[in-house]
């Protein structure tokens, strides 16, 4: 019993270390990286939350739109309420939407999209669905067919065979424009 005293207190110890180092990375990419990291093997769960804010304060501060709407997409995976996962996610589509830059735009949208297969959020799909088509439309063909490619599973995994309809369609449409 002893033996496992001391192994919960080094263990203890080393997650207090690892979270002091997380916590002292300048880069607040790989600072929110860091503490999310951290956060998932810290045993009591008021801790974990609260490196969890760190991570995603750390998150939020990221100057670059595209960058932080990934970010934020990926603290969803760690985060223990559904709620606050869909509202994270949420703040992370609305960033992906207001892109400039339709190629970052388009992947930024597809990155968000690859989290909505945890959550039950049928409703944010169509949305990220129509921005993500309409945003093909802002970049080369290639590029588009190629991001299509990509995320053709994704998208039939979320919306099933009518989203796949709706690409399917749109992708017609773009070939009449553009032969």
């Amino acid at each position: 019993m002893t033996e496992h005293v001391a192994e919960a207190d080094e263990r203890q110890k080393v997650l207090q270390e690892a979270r002091e180092l997380a916590r002292s990375i300048k880069d607040v990419h790989y600072r929110g990286s860091a503490l999310s990291n951290v956060a998932e093997h810290l045993a009591e769960a008021d801790e974990r939350q609260k490196v969890l804010q760190e991570a995603l304060e750390a998150a939020r501060s990221i100057e670059d739109d595209y960058d932080r709407s990934k970010a934020l997409a990926a603290m969803t995976e760690r985060l223990p309420e559904a709620d606050e996962r869909q509202k994270v996610l949420q703040e992370a589509l609305e960033l992906a939407q207001s892109i400039e830059d339709a190629d970052f735009r388009a992947r930024a949208l597809t990155n968000v999209a690859s989290h909505f297969v945890d959550l039950d959020a049928s409703n944010l799909l169509e949305v990220i669905l129509d921005d993500w088509l309409g945003t093909l439309q802002d970049i080369d063909r290639p590029e588009s067919l190629r991001l299509t490619i990509q995320t053709i599973d994704l998208f039939a995994s979320l919306g099933g065979t009518d989203t796949l309809v709706e690409i399917a369609e749109s992708i017609n449409v773009v070939g009449q424009w553009w032969p």
